[in-house]
């Protein structure tokens, strides 16, 4: 039986891929009202879901990629984080 993928597991997910990059989990700084360039962030588009960049301190962003559904987007997360996790481990490992 599967599970119901919600906007908490995306972001969850998010979250981590932002950890393993080094950048802020928040979109937007209230004190300094700008945008945290470089954040990922889900972004519910007309066409369902997608993983966007922060592109500049104006708030900008780029839809790096998306899906119909928050399924499709968790298995497409899941992938670029596994590969991000293998980048970090192959770094360590000639470091």
């Amino acid at each position: 039986m599967t599970h119901r993928i919600t906007m908490n597991h995306l972001d969850f997910v998010c979250d981590e891929i932002n950890d393993l990059l080094g950048k802020p989990k928040n979109y937007w700084d209230s004190e300094l009202k700008k945008a945290h360039v470089g954040n990922r962030h889900i972004e519910s588009t007309q066409s369902g879901y997608a993983l966007a960049i922060t592109v500049n301190e104006g708030g900008g962003i780029s839809n790096m990629f998306g899906s119909k559904t928050k399924r499709e987007l968790m298995e497409k997360l899941e992938a670029y984080l596994m590969g991000l996790r293998m980048m970090k481990k192959q770094s360590e490992k000639e470091a």
